[in-house]
């Protein structure tokens, strides 16, 4: 992305409806990205935040709607979803342990059967399913706001399918709903080759199955810009799904071979991962030239706090001078291990049967 334009648009409700600061003016990016031309573009971009689920439905059919957001008290769904969520989630791990010790008897503990959960989740999430259903033919909404909504895995397999349908969407903010790995994983395997550009899921309640999943799913996409990932319990591990959204995987993950030498363009330009328990970033971030990452209020141990408190463009610094030691390193280690093999010696454990002319999977 050469160049960001910026425009400021009122929203229509801002003299009757309190609304917070971020709904009054959307700040839109549009980047050199491919996007859905089948249409013609609106003349205005034209802001809605609904302030019922009947006019979000009826703006989310309506071609002159190019950002669609809602009201606090918009209800697209039940805060049962969690717990309905985490009972079949419940029961399939004690029929996997039942399976386990060949045990036959069924789970009865007085509580309902995945199948009733099932059922109540979708009845719960109607109205969120019909509005997602609705933006499949209106290729002028570039923006989908749907925070705080308790939206559950079918709503959000919902989106996923109506997302492969609708290419003109550039943002998407799904935080604080809940995410499962399967709607993680249909969410991403759905953006993959998409146009999006933003991606919020902050505060979704995630865990670091759910991003493994989305964030697998994603790789291959090349436009996306920002993705925030805050306050997802992620950790203590930097997510190495999100790494290799970054970088190339290393030939002994079966891609391609990268070398250190040269900083890597990375089409991911901005990450969020505060409120998370991550305590290390890895060096290879030292590797791409064109990234920022936001790591606040986490117990991170490396880089040292003192050098996080100075910006990333110094976190950034450390970051490099520590993956070029670590160039050296690896090619002394190369160096040996073309030697013991030249004299058929021994190989210490950690090289044998492995490719060293690029890194290997642990070095991060």
């Amino acid at each position: 992305m050469d160049r960001l334009q910026v425009e400021t648009i009122q929203t229509p409700y801002e003299r009757t409806a309190p609304v917070p600061e971020r709904r009054e003016k959307a700040v839109r990016y549009f980047a050199a990205t491919p996007r859905d031309k089948t249409a013609p573009r609106a003349s205005e971009p034209r802001v809605v935040v609904a302030r019922s689920y009947e006019e979000a439905l009826k703006e989310a059919e309506n071609s002159t709607c190019t950002e669609l957001d809602f009201t606090y008290h918009v209800k697209l769904s039940s805060k049962d979803v969690k717990d309905l969520q985490a009972r079949i989630l419940y029961i399939k791990e004690q029929e996997a342990k039942a399976k386990k010790k060949q045990e036959q008897e069924q789970i009865n503990d007085g509580g309902k059967s995945v199948e009733e959960c099932t059922a109540e989740l979708i009845e719960l999430q109607t109205r969120a399913i019909a509005i997602f259903q609705a933006i499949k033919g209106n290729t002028q909404l570039e923006a989908l706001r749907v925070d705080a909504k308790d939206l559950g895995e079918a709503s959000l397999s919902a989106l996923a399918e109506s997302i492969e349908i609708n290419r003109s969407l550039l943002t998407l903010d799904l935080s604080s709903n809940h995410t499962t790995v399967r709607a993680a994983e249909k969410l991403g395997m759905a953006l993959r080759w998409h146009c999006l550009q933003e991606l919020h899921m902050d505060f979704s309640v995630m865990g670091n199955a759910a991003v493994d999943a989305l964030c697998t799913a994603l790789r291959g996409n090349a436009s996306l810009r920002l993705l925030s990932l805050r306050g997802n319990n992620l950790g203590p591990e930097f997510p190495q799904s999100v790494l290799w959204l970054l970088t190339p995987r290393p030939l002994t993950s079966g891609d391609i071979v990268y070398k250190g030498t040269e900083l890597f363009q990375s089409s991911l330009r901005t990450i969020h991962i505060d409120f998370n328990e991550i305590r290390d970033l890895p060096i290879r971030l030292g590797t791409v030239a064109n990234l920022e990452v936001t790591a606040s209020q986490n117990p991170i141990q490396h880089p040292p706090p003192e050098v996080l408190a100075t910006g990333w463009k110094n976190t950034w610094n450390v970051l490099r001078e520590e993956w070029k030691e670590y160039e050296v390193w690896h090619a002394e280690q190369v160096a040996l291990h073309n030697l013991q093999l030249q004299q058929n010696s021994t190989l210490p454990k950690w090289m044998d049967a492995r490719g060293y002319d690029g890194v290997n999977a642990d070095d991060l």
